[in-house]
């Protein structure tokens, strides 16, 4: 059961962040092509870029131990921005930004559920669960 969950999630956010990129381009939004990473930087090196996404995804796959149901929605949510930008990349070259508040570098929902899987992961070692 956790590894659909996993896989439930990861599909869930690699078809969200798809749909919202092609909206994006539909309805004539602004966006920025990225062919870096986070931030611009390694802008251009996409072979190094797809090839780090490949390692880290693979890692998570078959390394990561989780154990709870905090470890399979953060891990899910990582898993499912990384594998929804790395087929960007491979496919276009590039990955497509369109969340700007200006005072913030521009970036997609892939990125957010990145960063929501790590938060969500990482919140337990700031509020640990009390074991009795």
């Amino acid at each position: 059961m956790p590894k659909l969950l996993l896989i439930l999630i990861a599909v869930l956010v690699i078809f969200a962040d798809q749909i919202s990129k092609t909206l994006v381009v539909i309805f004539n939004l602004p966006y920025i092509l990225n062919s870096g990473a986070a931030f611009g930087i390694f802008d251009g090196n996409i072979f190094f870029l797809v090839l780090v996404s490949i390692c880290l995804i693979s890692f998570l796959l078959f390394k990561f131990k989780f154990s709870n149901f905090q470890d399979i929605i953060g891990l899910a949510l990582i898993l499912g921005g990384g594998v929804s930008n790395l087929f960007n990349r491979i496919h276009s070259g590039y990955v497509l930004d369109f969340i700007d508040f200006k005072i913030w570098p521009a970036f997609n929902l892939a990125d957010t559920a990145i960063v929501m899987g790590v938060l969500v992961i990482l919140s337990q070692f700031v509020f640990p669960r009390k074991v009795s």
